[in-house]
């Protein structure tokens, strides 16, 4: 058999069922929007993501064609929701039908269904959610806090030596980032594993880094072929043809060695009893649940890391852009904490304002603008549009996060006051419920929301206090144009800044608590 033989069967076979689904489609009453063209319906209309950035396509397409817009993208069915009613109404009222994930056939191979976030609806879900949230919820977030606040503290003294620093504006920023992930991945992994990092380079961080890339990669609309024509799957590794699916399966195999690998040191260390993974071996062992565990825990990091690093970095560019945003919240900060002792999770009470600010960066600026998609279950209706079995729903959070009737006519503007003065003409349906129980709808909807939500929270509120406390952020306007990266992720322009210290003992005192953090890492044996 010639080499093309099989790639040209899966076609064959592809455009035969996508003929008899396009036909099918005809008939059908479905949800307007925009017309597409033979065999690709609307797969070329969506520009060159991400470039174009997919969220704002699919918000033009919204102020044209309404809360539910619907795409076909090569034979696959796709609703766009793009308002606050619909998506509530779909995802939370309606969520036993719309908690499902569409298969993708390479994160497949790289492992989606052992993960919590790409497996498929049903008791194996649920079962991951509850054990999941047994170790992330509410109260058993508090048990990490002491974790993020030392994270804070470094993370701030490692920004105070870029205030003295000669390099050039553009080499300060990528020192800042690097700054932000480091500390990010470090919290982050503290809290999983039980070991924090000291350096990007660490092979812990570099490794997991890596995977998170890879999924995130495999996730980006438009990666791989094989995702508009499933029969290409067919095509056998050994033909050379499929090289996707050799590299998902050589990963799939350093995924779950990585994995193991990290669970198991967890588990074993004596000294570091309250990481999630030593939480997770005491709700059951076993070699399945072992595996579980491992992915799960692993998992975490890969949801948790690069976006808390993105919402971050979006805070300290909204206090660029915003000096009297900054200003208030160093006002609150200096009544509430003084100038002797640094912030601690026992200020959040009384830092009303500083939680405004990390809720409405959230809202303001959304990691992922549009989240993962939910697949229906079986045929739905709504408004009189038919929403067919197996769609993918995805909600447009940038647009839904900016809805007009919930936050009022300035809803594409950054102002934390939204959500403390009850008084203002958006706020209260914000009270109410109306915005979901974070007040945006970042974490996700429904049955799918984001386990971690506690612990990210945690995390913006301690580092923007810390920032806060110690720092003036003031914008560097001397900045080349970067460097866009590519991926589902809302990241901030290239930006500078200058990073002043507040007053003449901001140093002195942080390096005092960065060496009591250091030498108290040093005697648990979990510094790196």
């Amino acid at each position: 058999m010639f080499p093309s033989a099989p790639y040209a069967a899966a076609f064959g076979l592809g455009l035969i069922i996508f003929l008899l689904r396009y036909l099918s489609q005809r008939s059908r009453i479905l949800p307007p929007g925009p017309r597409g063209i033979p065999f690709l319906g609307n797969a070329l209309q969506l520009g060159d993501h991400p470039k174009t950035k997919l969220w704002t396509t699919f918000g033009k397409w919204g102020r044209e064609f309404g809360s539910l817009v619907y795409l076909n993208l090569a034979g696959q069915d796709v609703v766009v929701l793009n308002n606050r009613a619909t998506a509530t109404e779909l995802l939370y009222r309606r969520s036993v039908i719309y908690s499902d994930r569409p298969k993708s056939v390479v994160l497949e191979y790289l492992g989606a269904p052992l993960t919590l976030f790409l497996t498929c609806y049903g008791k194996k879900l649920q079962a991951m959610r509850r054990k999941t949230q047994s170790v992330l919820n509410a109260q058993i977030s508090k048990e990490y806090c002491h974790v993020q606040a030392d994270e804070a503290t470094l993370l701030v003294y490692n920004l105070l030596s870029l205030s003295s620093s000669k390099s050039e504006t553009d080499a300060n920023t990528q020192s800042m980032m690097n700054i932000f992930e480091r500390s990010t991945a470090s919290a982050i992994v503290s809290i999983i594993y039980g070991f924090p990092s000291l350096s990007l380079s660490d092979p812990v961080l570099s490794t997991l880094n890596y995977i998170a890339a890879r999924f995130t990669h495999a996730a980006l609309p438009g990666s791989f072929f094989v995702e508009l024509l499933p029969a290409l799957d067919w095509i056998p590794s050994w033909t050379g043809m499929a090289k996707w699916k050799s590299d998902a399966k050589r990963d799939r195999k350093m995924i779950d060695e990585t994995f193991t690998e990290y669970y198991k040191h967890a588990t074993e260390n004596h000294e570091q009893k309250t990481n999630v993974c030593s939480k997770f071996a005491e709700l059951g062992h076993g070699s399945e649940s072992d595996k579980e565990n491992a992915w799960l825990a692993g998992m975490l990091y890969l949801a948790g890391a690069e976006t808390t690093t993105i919402a971050l970095s979006w805070l300290i560019y909204s206090m660029t852009l915003f000096p009297e945003v900054q200003a208030r919240g160093q006002e609150e900060i200096d009544r509430v904490v003084g100038r002797d002792r640094l912030p601690n999770f026992g200020d959040m009470g009384e830092l009303v304002y500083v939680q405004a600010m990390v809720k409405e960066i959230l809202r303001w600026q959304p990691v992922i603008p549009l989240a993962l998609p939910h697949r229906l279950m079986e045929d739905d209706w709504y408004e009189g549009y038919l929403i067919p079995k197996g769609a993918s729903c995805m909600p447009n959070i940038q647009d839904i996060n900016r809805d007009l009737e919930t936050y009022g006519p300035d809803a594409s503007e950054f102002r934390p006051e939204r959500f403390i003065d009850y008084s203002d003409r958006c706020a209260p349906k914000i009270r109410d419920g109306l915005g979901g129980p974070e007040g945006h709808y970042t974490f996700g909807f429904g049955r799918r929301i984001c386990p971690g939500l506690n612990v990210a929270n945690n995390a913006l509120f301690i580092d923007t206090c810390m920032i806060l406390w110690a720092l003036n952020v003031e914008p560097e306007p001397t900045l080349g144009p970067g460097v866009m990266k590519i991926d589902i992720m809302n990241h901030p322009p290239h930006f500078g800044c200058k990073w002043i210290p507040r007053f003449p003992d901001t140093e002195s005192m942080l390096r005092d608590m960065q060496v009591d953090i250091l030498n108290a890492r040093h005697r648990n044996g979990s510094g790196s």
